[in-house]
């Protein structure tokens, strides 16, 4: 049976945080969606860290898609404080408290929310797309390696920096910022560092200076997430970790922060030894395009940016909420399109040029004394 008109056939491209956010605004308001995943299944990789969510970007969303109770049970609002210290172990700031402005959630627990809230059959796994390419009558096929083709009255790309539907309206690509996080992981951490888990704090500890940095920050069961932050091009770090035995691993990172305090140290020593070697790429600041009606943009795939002011999920799930409003608003397609692109034009570009002056920060000669003031002047 066809579509009504009025209930255009909607791919989104990417099972994240973003796709899922837009398939579930829409499905509470009876249009269906097909999301279409890459991976084999939601358990195929490690998700990544703990999430803050803010007030106008995830928990705005979470609100318009009614998943407000269903996070709340999952958040950690325990875990806002923020600890700032120096090279030498200083402690500088420590603040936040419990007051759930910007909860905590690990990234796999919100994306089980927002799977356990759509039909399963929503999602399509091993559904890699190879192409997007435009048809005669301004509908959009979809392509996959198998040379299987699906059609859509819209395609919505949520699938990360390296997007198979951006080339259809931009020629930007993503930069390496030189900067590279090697992220390591420690088990049961609070009971076997006590001491180390007292400078850390309930929260996330930050240690910046010049070319190097430290993000301490805690997940859900006794886990620590550890992001070692280092400049340079990226081959010096990546080729080097490959090259060595995943005992070495740690002992080739660790030679990054001599004359750092030992404790500092410790923490990279408590850790695992998988390490997993992430550079940091983004999409100029204030990209835009033309805006076609049949196709877009939202999260990395839009407005890829650094990790450094916490604004990714936020701005992604901001999208799809935005999104998904404008598609139910009653106007045309392409009205809805093009509105949605101009309000995310504007909350993009102030986040990602904040994200760009964090990183920068964060490898800068005193960037913890810079930090400081950044959080200082919020506190006060």
């Amino acid at each position: 049976m066809s579509e009504p008109m009025n209930h255009p056939s909607i791919a989104v491209i990417g099972a994240g945080p973003g796709g899922l956010t837009f398939a579930r605004i829409l499905h509470t308001r009876g249009i269906k969606c097909e999301i279409l995943e890459g991976e084999a299944h939601e358990s195929v990789r490690p998700q990544g860290g703990s999430l803050d969510l803010h007030d106008k970007g995830g928990l705005w969303a979470l609100e318009i898609a009614g998943l407000v109770d269903a996070f709340r049970a999952l958040a950690r609002p325990e875990d806002q404080v923020t600890t700032v210290c120096d090279p030498s172990g200083e402690r500088l700031f420590r603040g936040g408290d419990a007051d759930g402005s910007r909860p905590e959630i690990d990234r796999t627990d919100l994306r089980r929310i927002m799977m356990d809230s759509i039909p399963a059959d929503m999602i399509h796994w091993n559904s890699r797309v190879s192409t997007v390419e435009e048809r005669s009558d301004g509908r959009w096929d979809v392509v996959f390696p198998s040379d299987e083709k699906r059609t859509y009255d819209l395609v919505v790309g949520a699938d990360g920096a390296w997007s198979k539907v951006r080339p259809l309206l931009t020629d930007a690509v993503p930069y390496y910022e030189r900067v590279t996080l090697a992220e390591l992981n420690a088990h049961a951490f609070d009971e076997r560092f006590p001491h180390l888990a007292d400078i850390v704090g309930r929260g996330t500890l930050f240690v910046y200076d010049a070319g190097k940095g430290l993000i301490a920050q805690r997940n859900s069961g006794q886990r620590l997430r550890i992001y070692a932050i280092i400049e340079g091009a990226v081959t010096d770090l990546a080729h080097a970790l490959f090259a060595l035995s995943p005992a070495e691993h740690k002992a080739h990172i660790i030679a990054h922060y001599a004359g750092w305090s030992p404790d500092f140290v410790a923490l990279i020593d408590a850790c695992d030894e998988d390490v997993v070697v992430r550079p940091v790429n983004a999409l100029p600041v204030g990209l835009t395009w033309p805006s076609r009606a049949g196709v877009t943009l939202i999260g990395d795939a839009a407005h890829l940016m650094s990790p450094f002011a916490g604004e990714g999920v936020n701005m992604a799930m901001a999208d799809a909420a935005e999104l998904a409003l404008a598609l139910t608003s009653g106007a045309p397609l392409g009205e809805a399109v093009a509105s949605y692109e101009d309000g995310m034009y504007r909350r993009s570009r102030a986040a990602a040029a904040q994200s760009a002056e964090g990183l920068r920060m964060a490898v800068s000669a005193g960037g913890s004394q810079k930090l400081l003031a950044v959080f200082s002047a919020h506190s006060g």
